[in-house]
């Protein structure tokens, strides 16, 4: 590669830098993922959307109910199945189990 070569490779990726615009000085607000702006298309009337956002708070309140119930539910287990396993460690008598004459 020759000097000239050089210094026009140079000068042209100067003139480029110049060129470019640094991040902050971009309009990032257009850009979003590639997949396009979002635009709605319908547009709800106020009770219209009052009535949508009732249905989706009994939704949530709803699927809050379940998940309350279900970790209600698995503490219980949880707790019966542990007091079970106390009680049968309680009764067994392992000095039998231990013992030569065991069979």
């Amino acid at each position: 590669m020759g000097t000239q070569q050089m210094i026009s490779t140079l000068k042209f990726n100067r003139q480029q830098k110049s060129e470019r615009k640094r991040l902050h000085e971009l309009d990032l607000s257009t850009t979003n993922g590639g997949y396009g702006e979002f635009v709605d298309h319908k547009q709800m009337d106020l009770l219209a959307y009052a009535e949508f956002q009732k249905e989706q708070f009994a939704k949530k309140k709803e699927a809050r109910r379940k998940r309350i119930r279900f970790g209600i539910f698995i503490g219980l287990l949880t707790i019966v199945l542990i007091l079970s396993f106390l009680l049968l460690w309680n009764q067994i008598d392992f000095d039998i189990w231990s013992s030569p004459t065991f069979q």
